[in-house]
């Protein structure tokens, strides 16, 4: 095979073509590093603009004339009837079942309440006996099956209420307490969660008495 030939002119523009190569990688960093400048002095820009105002802010704060008197528009028996709702709220512990109607939900609180597909319950409202009529409202899913498990049935076995008479809870007085974020809540009594644990530690105290009986009898007829 012949040795491949190259001409005097291919020679003569290889340089040329790296030197066009070395000026195009020179330009794209020259663009990089213009656009990373650009984001900084934006950027410090920005901070300090924010920066700006908020002290700006401040200082008008600081040198205003703060007022101390507003204008109110109540009267002096206005201001007697809150106090008196206040005093009453004090010696209030009891509510009453006003209202239980049937009601769909999807169970649960927040965003993912809404993947869930509704579900069956009665929501059950309670009046509480202060001047500002405030009415508490609570959500009881209906169970698959009546096991004594459901939080429903709990309320209901509370206030010796037959299942297929919902309506018997009108009218009941249950147990209520401010919370410390100022709304009302009902008390109608322990979680199943927490009725499942006191039966399992009802049935372990019991599973233990029987054992020590079993064992004095073991010892007595020895």
């Amino acid at each position: 095979m012949r040795p491949a030939v190259v001409s005097r002119y291919e020679y003569a523009a290889a340089p040329l073509r790296r030197r066009k190569v070395t000026m195009v990688d020179i330009s794209q960093l020259f663009v990089l590093f213009a656009i990373l400048l650009t984001v900084v002095v934006v950027g410090y820009v920005f901070v300090a603009l924010t920066g700006a105002l908020l002290l700006a802010r401040i200082a008008s704060a600081l040198t205003a004339k703060t007022a101390t008197v507003f204008p109110d528009d109540r009267s002096l028996v206005d201001v007697e009837r809150h106090l008196e709702a206040l005093a009453l709220e004090r010696h209030v512990d009891t509510g009453v079942v006003r209202a239980v109607d049937p009601e769909r939900r999807r169970p649960g609180r927040g965003p993912a309440a809404y993947a869930r597909d509704p579900v069956d319950g009665v929501r059950v409202d309670v009046a509480i006996p202060t001047p500002a009529h405030p009415v508490v409202s609570e959500w009881f899913p209906l169970p698959e099956r009546l096991d004594g498990r459901s939080r429903l049935e709990a309320v209901l076995r509370r206030y010796d209420v037959p299942p297929g008479n919902l309506s018997e809870l009108l009218g009941t007085e249950v147990p209520v307490r401010r919370a410390t974020s100022g709304e009302w809540v009902v008390d109608w009594g322990p979680t199943p969660s927490e009725v499942v644990a006191r039966a399992l530690i009802r049935d372990g105290v019991r599973w233990a008495v029987i054992r020590r009986k079993r064992r004095r009898q073991r010892e007595s007829n020895r």
